[in-house]
């Protein structure tokens, strides 16, 4: 019976890896991947740019590129991706879907004078009409704080991995 489940655990640890190691291969792909989108966002200095947009399966890999022509680092809190209502009538309550992803590159630090690209994979998905998706990367104990409409134009000219 040990044995048994031993195996199990083994098999169940083989397969963590092997999806994690296909993430990653995918992640290197849609990076090294040619830019076919430019929508861009800017604020202090700083640059947000969507380059691609991928599918593979039931999942949308999204390829960033940050550059910082700062003289200052800028420090990646947090990022946060998510479905909102476009336009709130008086008086009303904001609906916000968050969208959690399923892979997401470790980036911590974009240097001054520097660029750095990065790969968010999220579940497939659509935005209805009346609302916006919105991708916001946060500074770290500051105020720098960079935001990015995604459209659904955008992620209908998705290509396949």
């Amino acid at each position: 019976m040990k044995t048994l489940l031993a195996i199990i655990t083994i098999l169940c640890f083989c397969e963590t890896v092997r999806a994690q190691t296909n993430d990653s291969t995918l992640a290197d792909d849609v990076r090294q991947s040619r830019p076919f989108l430019s929508e861009k966002a800017k604020a202090f200095r700083l640059s947000l740019e969507l380059n691609t947009i991928h599918v593979s399966e039931e999942t949308f890999w999204l390829g960033f590129t940050i550059y910082n022509s700062s003289n200052l680092s800028f420090p990646i809190d947090f990022i946060r991706l998510y479905i909102k209502d476009r336009k709130q009538a008086k008086r009303s309550s904001a609906q916000e879907l968050e969208i959690l992803p399923i892979y997401m590159d470790t980036i911590t630090n974009v240097s001054a004078k520097r660029t750095e690209r990065f790969v968010i994979a999220v579940p497939k998905f659509t935005i209805p009409d009346n609302k916006e998706c919105l991708i916001e990367i946060f500074e770290t104990n500051g105020g720098r704080n960079l935001t990015m409409k995604i459209t659904n134009q955008q992620l209908f000219k998705a290509k396949s991995l």
